[in-house]
């Protein structure tokens, strides 16, 4: 199981103010290689002040190119 996890830098908190909450959007991915790049697109999008968000993307095996899509995610990041 390859587990991607990176966060998203919020414009509108102090990065270092370590007390804010964060909201965690935990995806599971299985041979999501066509999609995972609009979704997590969309999750980005979602404004969440004042909350910090963490989006953390499970892949279970995936036999397409899910992990490259993750690598490149987490490098964007």
């Amino acid at each position: 199981m390859l587990v991607s996890r990176y966060q998203v830098a919020h414009p509108y908190r102090d990065q270092t103010d370590n007390d804010s909450a964060q909201v965690s959007i935990i995806i599971p991915a299985y041979n999501e290689e066509a999609t995972l790049a609009a979704v997590v697109e969309r999750i980005e999008s979602v404004d969440t002040t004042p909350y910090h968000k963490e989006i953390i993307i499970c892949d279970d095996g995936s036999v397409d190119g899910t992990a490259s899509v993750l690598d490149r995610l987490g490098e964007q990041h």
